[in-house]
């Protein structure tokens, strides 16, 4: 989740600087910035394909904890 959430700051970042005069239209910039976009969505599968595998193992709706913070002891 934390690494999510650092690329998460990473792309946004990036995807400003391509605004800016200084680096509009830098295609390693633009790379970069597609490339840490993809690597989210893959991290993102993976992070909900690990939700479901846990919620089976431990037979509980583990999402539908962490929407309401309340789990079974």
């Amino acid at each position: 989740m934390l690494t999510l959430m650092g690329l998460l700051a990473a792309v946004s970042i990036t995807g400003w600087m391509l605004t800016l005069e200084a680096y509009f239209g830098d295609k390693a910039l633009e790379e970069l910035h597609e490339g840490i976009a993809n690597f989210i969505l893959v991290l993102a599968g993976l992070h909900a394909l690990a939700a479901i595998y846990e919620s089976r193992r431990h037979k509980e709706n583990l999402v539908w904890a962490m929407v309401t913070g309340r789990k079974r002891a």
